[in-house]
């Protein structure tokens, strides 16, 4: 029983992988409180015990999908986890600025292989033996789909996703653009 529930598991992360990147459903912003998204992703990745994360001491408040900054949030932790081998401390860090706001997620691992640094945003492109390689091409349509950027760094790995307060021009859900067009 114990070996189909890993098996359902690893069969829905790999769905949701699929899902994630290729999704191309608009947005559904709303004010959201980054700690409130940062505490929702850690309660929905599966983070062995021995990982110690270290939650940023501030917080900002974006208008954004938190649903879908939650997916971006996860994926990072849980690549973090596993680039230490499931022991370590995750650090993570909101730097509040004029008009963006900085999430830095910081691991204690290896690092990433200098050859593989160009690599690994692309769709498919793994160095894991049960990735789907669509873990980091997701976080990236998802942080562009709200006018940001992502950005990594090594020694130590620092992944920064940068996100504007206020996305502009991004593909609204239908009921939110009728509440901004202005009644006659």
């Amino acid at each position: 029983i114990a070996m189909v529930g890993r098996a359902v598991s690893r069969m829905s992360h790999q769905i949701e992988d699929v899902l994630d990147f290729v999704n191309i459903a608009s947005l559904k912003l709303e004010n959201s409180s980054l700690i409130t998204v940062i505490e929702s992703a850690i309660l929905s990745t599966d983070i062995p015990k021995s990982v110690k994360i270290n939650l940023p001491k501030n917080s900002a408040t974006i208008k954004c999908d938190p649903y879908r900054m939650e997916v971006v949030i996860s994926n990072l932790l849980k690549n973090a986890s596993q680039a230490m081998e499931g022991k370590g401390e995750i650090s993570i860090r909101v730097l509040d600025q004029k008009e963006d706001v900085l999430i830095e997620i910081e691991d204690q691992g290896q690092g990433i292989l200098q050859e593989n640094m160009d690599k690994i945003f692309e769709p498919l492109f793994t160095t894991k033996q049960s990735g789907t390689g669509l873990g980091l091409a997701s976080c990236i349509s998802i942080v562009e789909k709200h006018g940001g950027r992502i950005s990594v760094r090594n020694n130590p790995t620092v992944f920064t996703v940068q996100l504007p307060k206020v996305p502009k021009n991004v593909k609204l859900e239908e009921k939110q653009i009728e509440k901004q067009i202005p009644n006659e």
